[in-house]
């Protein structure tokens, strides 16, 4: 377990390494944030990874779980400081997302439907809601239905809805955040999705 944490940390610096470089641009967060953000993500990938080898055990669903969880931190922290989701992470996750699906024990119909559904329904907001849903929620959203697969997909979108509604109303009541204020979507998206994984099984 111990080998599992410390494994975990060491890919938390990774994470944070990258969150640093991949955008290309001064973060919008402040100095402060920025300063806990490594502990942050060497802190989470280590329990986290922990938690998954007890999980799991040494399977290659665990191996899939970490490989998510990489990603979820990853998007989190970068969606969090620079408002963006970035296509070198999302088009190589999408291309992967079949074949660790299929590790994971989905079915190809139930990753295929689970795709198409939460794709199109992140499409049709950006279409309709024109501002409020960016392109790059639109392509993790088809990633994260990918990975869920139908009939998960739907239970991972309701797990999404709740815990942003939660988490909103918990920083407008607390007066951190405003109505005018931005609040990233992309954290929500992928830990209501690993929520429901784990949920699963």
């Amino acid at each position: 377990m111990f080998i599992a944490v410390a494994g975990g940390a060491a890919l938390g610096i990774g994470i944070d390494r990258l969150a640093q470089t991949l955008p290309g641009e001064p973060p919008k967060l402040s100095a402060a944030w920025r300063q806990r953000r490594r502990f942050l993500l060497v802190l989470g990938m280590g329990l986290t990874c922990g938690y998954l080898v007890w999980r799991f055990g040494v399977t290659p669903r665990l191996l899939v779980a970490v490989w998510y969880a990489a990603l979820f931190f990853l998007i989190s922290a970068i969606d969090l400081e620079h408002r963006l989701v970035l296509n070198i992470i999302m088009y190589p996750a999408i291309i992967l997302a079949p074949g660790t699906g299929m590790l994971w024990g989905l079915h190809p119909v139930a990753i295929a439907f689970g795709g198409v559904i939460e794709f199109g329904l992140f499409f049709l907001s950006a279409v309709l809601l024109r501002g409020s849903v960016a392109a790059g929620d639109v392509k993790l959203g088809a990633f994260l239905g990918l990975i869920a697969g139908y009939p998960l997909v739907i239970r991972a979108m309701v797990y999404t809805g709740l815990l942003s509604g939660v988490v909103s109303v918990a920083l407008l009541l607390l007066r951190i955040k405003s109505r005018k204020d931005y609040i990233p979507f992309a954290p929500f998206m992928v830990w209501g999705t690993a929520a429901a994984l784990l949920f699963s099984t």
